[in-house]
Order: structure tokens, then sequence, then C-alpha cells
């Protein structure tokens, strides 16, 4: 596996895994985020296509301080040019919390300047704490070509303090056979609350995972998860159908490196 730096003596943002193939979609997709303002109370913008509700809304509220949902967090990310967005991520390891790309490399202007993680957020109540990261991966598909086929990174804590309050993180592999998963992270419709909805993959390709379900802007970042737990792809787009990047065997791997990563 291959790695360069960013910027020479800098080693905050680091690109590692394959060059991207020629993407599936040939239209490019909206970053799945929505901006917020520092307090941060969020900004419920009506625009037809911030909702992709596939038929009734199946969406219920998760229980934050429960397993797994514990180990999800909300995310408040800032850019370089100082705006807010939100998304979802959630702990593979003491230190490492996975998050789409675009989450850690904003689509229209990089590398995040910092990310805010609140591990079972539940409006303003952080059970958790939270911890703010300023170290962030990814791939070179996603940081140099936009691809959504590998829309996929990490955020790494500087320490296990946080971790050490939630004790709990999801294993992950490619979950072949399985057909019933759930996604879980937070909306930006639902007030920093977390939600989660059941649905069905629809079907597979070579670097996602499709299906059916109730997801919103905010939910970038947010686990797919099998009845077991496991973690089988990360959330990028709400559409008819959602889909994931697929836990294969080349982002298993690249997952466990950043795991490693202190």
């Amino acid at each position: 596996m291959t790695k360069k730096q960013i910027k020479k003596g800098d080693d905050r943002y680091t690109i590692v895994g394959n060059d991207a193939e020629l993407s599936e979609d040939a239209d490019a997709l909206a970053m799945d985020t929505v901006r917020i303002p520092e307090n941060p109370k969020h900004i419920s913008l009506q625009y037809s296509d911030a909702y992709i509700i596939i038929g009734k809304d199946d969406r219920e509220k998760a229980d934050p301080r429960t397993v797994p949902y514990n180990a999800i967090c909300y995310l408040a990310i800032r850019s370089e040019s100082g705006e807010y967005h939100k998304g979802t991520g959630f702990f593979i390891s003491k230190r490492c919390v996975i998050a789409a790309g675009h989450c850690v490399y904003l689509k229209d202007s990089g590398w995040a300047r910092s990310i805010t993680v609140i591990p079972g957020a539940d409006g303003s109540s952080r059970p958790y704490g939270s911890a703010v990261a300023r170290r962030f991966r990814s791939v070179k598909g996603w940081v140099d070509k936009r691809d959504y086929n590998f829309d996929h990174g990490a955020i790494l804590l500087d320490d296990e303090s946080l971790f050490n309050k939630v004790r709990n993180a999801f294993p992950f592999n490619d979950g072949v056979g399985e057909k019933s998963i759930e996604v879980s992270g937070y909306p930006f419709d639902k007030d920093s609350t977390q939600w989660k909805c059941k649905a069905e993959i629809l079907r597979r390709s070579k670097y996602r995972l499709f299906y059916d379900g109730d997801t919103l802007r905010g939910n970038s970042g947010s686990p797919v998860f099998t009845k077991s737990g496991v973690v089988i792809g990360v959330h990028n787009i709400g559409e008819n159908p959602n889909y994931a990047v697929r836990v294969t065997e080349d982002v298993r791997k690249v997952w466990e490196a950043w795991a490693e990563t202190t």
C-alpha cells in the first residue's frame, strides 16, 4: 500500500490506496452535507433535493447511549474558509472514526480545517463529551478524482480519551450474502439527534452497495451495518436507491491501517 504526503513536512493529511477507475455514475453528485451555523443549530433549508425519503418515512429515533449507536458520532465540520457543515462518523478503533470522504475532504474546498466529533449526541446533550480533530485520511480515488466509488475517509483523534468513555467500536467486513441492513446517523432535519432506518440491499457493484431506506443530508458517513452489528459499508448519498462504499478487501486493509495510526 502506497501513501504520499499532501504537504511537505505536514502529516495531518495522508492519502492512500488505489487510483480511481472510471466512475459508475457519469454525473457528479452534490456533497451530502448541509451548512450549519457555529452554535450549531441546524438550518433546515427546504430545497427540492433535500429530502430523499423513499415512500413512507420509516425512520426511528435511536438511543445513542446503547450499543451500537453510542459508537456513532455527530460531526461538526469546519472548512478552511470557515464554513460549517455536518455529517456522521463511527468508531472502528480507539482513535479512528470512519466517515464519508467528502466529510474530511470537502468536494469544493479541500481538507477540513477541523472536525468536532461528538459520539452519541442527543440534541444538546453530549453524554460522552467531544473532541476536536485536525488529522484526516482519505484515498486517492476521492482526493484526486472526486470519484464516489472511493468516497470514504477517516478522522484520527489525538488520544483515546473519547473512546474510553464510549468503549465501543464497530467491526467491519464485506458482508457478502447479507441482505438486511440498518443505517443510523444524524440527518439535518432532526436537531442533532440520531435516527435509524432498516433497509434491504438491492444490488452490489464492485465498489458500492445500493439499498432502499430513508436518509437525508447529514447522514453522510453513517455506518451501514448488519443485524449482528458488523459494518459492511459507509453511507454516501441518499437517492433512490441510496448507496454506500462497500467494505471490500481493499477498503478493509486501508481501514485497518488507519485504525493502527497514532
